[in-house]
């Protein structure tokens, strides 16, 4: 089986070209068709309340800022993240 190649890091801050929404990677997946789909969480919070994050394309997306959020997970060279205690 192929390693995924993902584009873009958890911890990165993504903005979807059709929407404008924009916030941080904090979950991404593939799926059979080897689409390739990433949780953004925005930073807002809206009326005391943290906005759900939204699952979006990878094609709709374009990076605004990365490693900007330090989950503290290390990334191993096999691509799949570790904590690190």
């Amino acid at each position: 089986m192929d390693t995924v190649a993902f584009k873009y890091d958890i911890g990165d801050i993504l903005r979807d070209k059709v929407t404008g929404l924009q916030g941080v990677v904090i979950v991404r997946a593939e799926y059979a068709s080897r689409s390739r789909s990433y949780g953004i969480q925005p930073r807002e919070i809206q009326n005391n309340t943290v906005p759900e994050y939204t699952w979006l394309d990878e094609t709709t997306l374009e990076l605004v800022e990365s490693d900007v959020v330090d989950f503290g997970f290390e990334k191993l060279k096999s691509g799949w993240w570790h904590p690190w205690f």
